[in-house]
């Protein structure tokens, strides 16, 4: 019976085509070696206002020592929508030309207008307290 395994086994080896001398694309040779060729510094914060931290990432080249052209990129989503994880894959084409990468996040507009909306309402109900409004008799 281990013969028979032993056989079959042989066989197998003999007749599949061996994998590991496959060769990598373009595209997925660079991505394995990515991680390699790029220092990463994330959540850099850039800005603190209104107890919110802007942030930015940072995606640089190891191998070089001379200034790199670098691309500033701020997600989109027109200040309502959008992250700057969100647009990770948006930054593979500058980093596969050899790019350095700055990813920005900044506050969506919506949470401003929101919060824009509280003060100026808490602002109208303090001022509405403070003096009384004067009636008018028609």
């Amino acid at each position: 019976m281990r013969t028979a395994y032993f056989i079959v086994a042989i066989a197998l080896g003999v007749a599949l085509p061996e994998t590991s001398d496959a060769q990598l694309s373009p595209s997925a040779n660079w991505a394995a070696h990515t991680a390699n060729q790029y220092r990463v510094v994330p959540d850099v914060t850039y800005l603190t206002a209104s107890n919110y931290e802007s942030k930015l990432d940072i995606y640089a080249r190891r191998d070089v020592t001379t200034p790199q052209p670098t691309l500033v990129y701020f997600h989109g989503g027109f200040w309502a929508a959008g992250t700057k994880e969100g647009s990770l894959l948006s930054l593979i084409p500058w980093m596969e030309m050899g790019w350095n990468v700055v990813n920005v996040e900044y506050r969506l507009a919506a949470s401003l207008l929101r919060r824009r909306l509280l003060k100026t309402a808490s602002a109208r109900c303090a001022s509405s307290r403070r003096k009384p409004r004067p009636t008018t008799s028609t």
